[in-house]
């Protein structure tokens, strides 16, 4: 390690714990180096209990994500037993999930990344007062974003009964029926949060935005549209140059949502110069960096292991360093809509890279596609059909996996089942990708690499840093699961 060194944290307005250490050469970053200071243990915790525990167990690993979790230990199982699942759970669970990924995008933008331009360090902006008086917490327009937040959560109790750590998911499909007024009230609230996101987030039709192509259409689009938050972000952002802050040069992955294009969702695949198939056998977990003990070779996640006690020199964080065929991976918003071929977030990962505007871009381009996608799914419902396959669906001895995309990327469970019982169980979340530690060859994580280069004003990084950290929307929680 060479240079003076910057410790920050905790960091407010996010789940978990989080500290950064920045080694710094100069005026600027030289290398950063991302913990997760806290360790949680939910994967030993399940090994050894009945399989189906995994169902109220695996989604207390996080309150932001928890139908994500319930989701995937559920298509674990059902892979395990082999049970086909019934179309209307399927759309049940596309519908869940999309509520939930809609409350986390949404609260992304409104309650955790949009209040940073009230900070006192840009209190000399052109801007600060104007976006002081938009975004700041506990202001009129703040509490009613928190309050449309609170209408998307709401959709989840038709659905699933309640929220968080709902068990209603189960492998042979969903418990609970849902029933003709219930459909009436999601789509009541959906409704509502269509007119807040036109009305103030877009200030204008969802589709008009989705119709842009490219970022020279956006430049446009945001003119047009200045006084919508949205366009008034953006105009700040274009103006500050925070097209080109926080790069991150990686591949991008993920594992699909919703069922892929025939359902209206969005494809799975790996981005590097191009898209190229999804293959997870490529995904590696290293723990050169990590507290935890292990085997010094990179290891599947089904064959992992999460044992205490790897403390030692050069390591520094409870998370592992995943990898993608060797290398560090990007997830989330922007890398499902580059692989799904979105052409706004396509032209904007082609003009600006992986930055700190594409990365926001890329989930209100996310929000405004769920929305319809919602609305379609919902419709598709035949409530005189099954939401749940009859019979015993016994568990077959051996490994199975769930994949799905939550908020912030790719979710993975492996599980090894043994006469009934979980005889393994490895997470892999999104924020143990996108703020992984060094490998065993040195490798940065993608935020450890976005930091690089950043410049220090006096004793202090550069205010912009939070961007740069936020613009992953961290959540360490599930992160130390």
């Amino acid at each position: 390690m060479t240079g003076k060194q910057t410790l920050l944290g905790p960091f407010s307005r996010i789940e978990g714990d989080l500290e950064i250490r920045l080694e710094r050469q100069g005026n600027q970053v030289q290398a950063a180096y991302i913990t997760a200071p806290m360790f949680r243990g939910f994967e030993n915790m399940l090994v050894g209990r009945d399989a189906q525990d995994a169902l109220a167990i695996a989604p207390r690993v996080c309150g932001i994500c928890s139908v994500s979790q319930s989701v995937a230990a559920r298509n674990a199982l059902a892979q395990a037993a082999g049970v086909e699942t019934p179309r209307n759970a399927q759309l049940v669970f596309h519908l869940m999930q999309a509520a939930e990924n809609l409350s986390d995008l949404f609260a992304h933008g409104y309650l955790y990344f949009w209040p940073e331009l009230g900070a006192q360090a840009f209190a000399q902006k052109p801007w600060y007062k104007a976006a002081t008086a938009r975004f700041a917490p506990q202001s009129h327009p703040w509490l009613e974003a928190l309050d449309t937040r609170a209408t998307i959560l709401g959709m989840l109790s038709p659905l699933a009964g309640k929220w968080p750590h709902s068990i209603s998911m189960l492998p042979g499909g969903i418990a609970k029926v849902t029933s003709l007024s219930e459909r009436a009230e999601f789509l009541d609230r959906l409704g509502r949060v269509v007119r807040f996101l036109e009305q103030r987030t877009y200030g204008g039709p969802l589709a008009e935005f989705l119709a842009l192509k490219d970022c020279g259409e956006l430049t446009q689009w945001v003119q047009d549209h200045r006084e919508s938050d949205l366009g008034f972000w953006l105009n700040i952002a274009l103006a500050e140059g925070w097209e080109r802050l926080g790069p991150t040069d990686t591949a991008m992955m993920s594992f699909g949502a919703y069922g892929g294009k025939d359902w209206g969702g969005f494809a799975p695949g790996f981005y590097q110069q191009g898209l190229g198939p999804l293959k997870v056998d490529q995904i590696t977990e290293d723990l050169a960096s990590s507290w935890l003990e292990g085997p010094t070779e990179p290891l599947h996640p089904s064959q992992g292991v999460t044992q205490l006690g790897g403390e030692g020199e050069g390591r520094y964080s409870y998370n592992k360093a995943v990898r993608y065929g060797g290398q560090p991976v990007s997830v989330g918003s922007l890398s499902r809509q580059v692989i799904d071929g979105q052409p706004l977030a396509l032209s904007a990962y082609q003009t600006w890279g992986q930055s700190v505007l594409s990365r926001v871009l890329a989930r209100w381009i996310e929000v405004a596609r769920l929305t319809g996608a919602m609305k379609q799914w919902l419709e598709q419902l035949d409530l005189n059909q099954p939401f749940y396959a009859p019979g015993e669906h016994p568990f077959k001895n051996g490994a199975a996996q769930g994949l799905v995309e939550a908020a912030r990327g790719s979710l993975g469970h492996f599980i090894e089942i043994q006469e009934g019982k979980l005889t393994r169980y490895q997470i892999v979340a999104p924020t143990s990708w996108n703020f992984s530690p060094r490998d065993a060859i040195g490798q940065p994580g993608p935020c450890e690499m976005a930091l690089e280069g950043l410049k220090y004003t006096g004793n202090q990084p550069a205010p912009e840093l939070w961007m740069v950290v936020r613009s992953f929307d961290p959540c360490m929680q599930c992160t130390v699961h």
